[in-house]
């Protein structure tokens, strides 16, 4: 009964961590800072808490870069690249750090993220097909992003984030899963119920984000092909024909005609044009967005993010990448990018230096569309498993994202 209850706390403290939610009537406190507060006080109090000469490195890095921005914070009057790095390296850095020593080892990490995901995706499906179950969540957290309450096509759940960055989080359980699935050895019953979270997961993307769709999807190629054979064919194949016998529109069109104004036939464009090559409408948007030219205004850095007045970017630019170059400065900027890559190569061994690439690969190719460095999941899922893969304790340790 002590270990369930523990593992319940567990999940909640994940849970807050991952979905970041402040309620209205208490915006200031977001669950984040909770979980961050009871982790805190449990290690400070029971546990020795030791950190890599590493991770010290890139927390110094970080001070230096935080010191930058505040600096340019003076001029700017804009405290947004601060913040991003201050709460970058609270949640994306300390957080995972601390997490490794709660944690027993990965494999408890990881079905609990994938839990988490999978409930998320009912709450979304729920606010996506009723209107009503949406509007109360609107009332009771705050959900940033998109105006949710005038665009009827994306999902919302019991989270702070919406849209893109919501997704992302979903493909993170995604990953969970296909982790487990091919790291761990599981019974039948079990291995069917990972599939289950996977595929319902993977499902709750198509209506809340395609950045995330299209993460997942290439992550189970990845996962998928190096594994496959015949059996495996045959199986596939069935699933197949089964799935093409379910008329997904006839479902789609019944589920949505209390929803007022919601055309499927846009909505369907909107999910097929995520897997268009030529004349992609958010590539074309992404590549005709201005680059600030090279100055010495972009060299030592703005110090500006968002225009409050206009209320855009200061960039002109959605991508991570020129945000961050625009408001730290170039020379700041490729520090910053590049001293965090090569810290997750540090405190990765060799034998698993491809599977962690492959995460890596995928976090700097998005932050091409949006900062989701900054959004801070991405880079707190990948090192929490970092560090929980060099657990001494943990059984599992040779195997654990050795294999895609």
């Amino acid at each position: 009964m002590i270990l369930k209850r523990f593992f319940l706390i567990k999940f909640i403290v994940v849970f807050f961590i991952i979905y970041d939610f402040s309620f209205v009537a208490f915006p200031s406190l977001t669950s984040g800072r909770i979980a961050l507060l009871i982790i805190v006080y449990d290690l400070l109090y029971r546990r020795k808490i030791t950190i890599s000469r590493n991770i010290v490195y890139f927390l110094a890095i970080l001070f230096i870069l935080l010191i930058g921005s505040l600096i340019q914070y003076i001029s700017s009057n804009d405290f947004i690249q601060s913040s991003r790095l201050l709460w970058f390296t609270i949640y994306s850095v300390i957080t995972p750090v601390f997490l490794s020593k709660w944690f027993k080892d990965s494999k408890e990490f990881l079905q609990i993220f994938l839990l988490a995901t999978t409930l998320q995706s009912v709450i979304a499906t729920f606010s996506f097909f009723n209107p009503l179950v949406k509007q109360n969540i609107l009332n009771i957290i705050i959900v940033g992003g998109n105006d949710m309450e005038e665009i009827i096509y994306r999902a919302i759940s019991f989270s702070g984030a919406s849209g893109a960055a919501l997704s992302v989080i979903q493909f993170c359980g995604v990953f969970s899963g296909l982790i487990l699935l091919k790291s761990f050895t599981h019974s039948i019953k079990n291995s069917a119920l990972i599939w289950i979270c996977v595929v319902v997961t993977l499902l709750s993307t198509l209506i809340i984000g395609r950045t995330g769709l299209l993460c997942s999807l290439l992550s189970i190629i990845v996962f998928s092909v190096p594994q496959f054979n015949f059996r495996k064919l045959v199986w596939f194949s069935g699933i197949i024909i089964l799935v093409t016998q379910i008329n997904f529109l006839t479902i789609l069109e019944s589920q949505t005609e209390s929803i007022s104004g919601f055309n499927v036939e846009f909505f369907l464009n909107w999910i097929e044009e995520a897997f268009t090559v030529k004349d992609n409408h958010t590539a074309n948007v992404i590549q005709e967005m201005p680059i600030p030219p090279l100055s010495i205004n972009t060299i030592m850095g703005t110090g500006e993010v968002f225009n409050t007045e206009k209320l855009v970017n200061s960039s002109g630019n959605d991508s991570g990448y020129i945000q961050t170059y625009y408001s730290l400065g170039i020379i700041m900027a490729i520090i910053f990018y590049i001293s965090y890559f090569m810290f997750l190569i540090s405190e990765t061994k060799t034998k698993n230096l491809f599977s962690i690439l492959f995460f890596v690969f995928l976090m700097f190719i998005i932050e091409f569309k949006e900062p989701f460095i900054f959004k801070y999941i991405l880079p707190f899922f990948i090192l929490t498993l970092i560090f929980l893969s060099k657990n001494k304790d943990e059984v599992v340790q040779q195997k654990l994202l050795k294999k895609i």
